[in-house]
């Protein structure tokens, strides 16, 4: 197995988790450094594992954790394990390699890493192994088929996004707009997104997010007519119009367990151990997902409705 120390700031660094990054970041909380040196609960578990498996990624990876008793910055020595994955479908199995991450205070994270890219509708088993004794920890990850999005449109400013397919999890989704109030070249499109998240809804066949096209037009002319906004303004400052050109869904998909208490991405819940666990003899939690962004097109009636200009025919 390749070892190689990392600093902060390497392309190791980077978010690749998805929604994942938010149970990182509450892993840091239970088995990270702490100022204090108080001793913590005792954890029988050997290990806690975060990461994600995706289409997305041609490299897919997880972080590993060894729980203490009293916590310590780690060192950068390589864990004594054995992590691999086996695509319970085919049989072809991959062996990882390790990375460690220094913080900048100095904390060791350690990360495992392999290069294939997760298919859909596959179940994958990432599995720990400790050399020097065998004990094991390991979970399955599927990874859902892909998806199909519909609206239903009543010709109104309520646009319902379902979004359809089988034993999936809808996360995080956003309407981008894309907008100009006309001119020419001088007046660019500017884009943004509104955020949906904790406002979708399981539905029969999927998820359904109902866009309130009324209510973000206004926010749009609130927030960034005349108002500088990625390094472009609307032309003619303060209006109560503007062009619709783009409108877009984008959404993370997850496998069914991703499941947080609550349906909300709460850190300090998740920060708890078996708060959203699906590692057998550890604690932690690998998802499968992927994302999705999908043009929508409502109707003349839907846009005009909610105070855009419609410009597609």
């Amino acid at each position: 197995m390749r070892h190689t120390i990392y600093p902060r700031g390497s392309p190791f660094a980077g978010g690749r988790g998805l929604v994942v990054v938010l149970l990182l970041l509450a892993s840091a909380d239970l088995f990270g450094c702490e100022e204090s040196l108080a001793p913590r609960e005792h954890f029988e578990m050997p290990f806690t594992i975060y990461g994600v498996l995706s289409p997305d990624l041609d490299t897919q990876s997880v972080r590993l954790y060894v729980p203490e008793d009293f916590p310590t910055l780690g060192a950068p020595e390589p864990l004594d394990v054995d992590v691999t994955s086996t695509d319970l479908h085919t049989g072809e199995r991959w062996a990882w390699r390790d990375t460690v991450l220094v913080e900048p205070n100095g904390q060791h994270e350690y990360v495992f890493w392999s290069t294939f890219r997760a298919a859909f509708d596959r179940t994958y088993r990432v599995e720990v192994v400790r050399r020097s004794d065998g004990v094991t920890s390991h979970a399955e990850v599927r990874i859902p088929p892909p998806v199909t999005v519909r609206i239903d449109d009543q010709g109104d400013a309520l646009l319902e996004v379902y979004i359809e397919g089988e034993d999936f999890r809808a996360l995080k989704p956003e309407a981008v707009y894309g907008v100009d109030k006309g001119g020419g070249p001088s007046c660019p499109l500017v884009r943004f997104p509104i955020s949906y998240e904790e406002r979708e809804r399981r539905v029969e066949q999927g998820w359904l997010v109902t866009f309130n096209m009324v209510v973000d037009q206004d926010h749009i002319l609130y927030r960034y007519n005349g108002v500088m906004y990625d390094g472009v303004t609307f032309c003619a400052g303060r209006c109560p119009s503007l062009n619709l050109r783009e409108l877009e869904l984008h959404v993370l998909v997850g496998d069914a367990v991703w499941d947080p208490p609550g349906g909300v991405f709460e850190a300090h819940i998740l920060a708890q151990p078996q708060a959203l666990d699906n590692v057998e003899n550890g604690f932690g939690f690998i998802g499968g997902g992927y994302r999705i962004v999908e043009p929508l097109f409502p109707s003349r009636e839907a846009v005009e409705d909610a105070c855009f200009t419609y410009v597609w025919d």
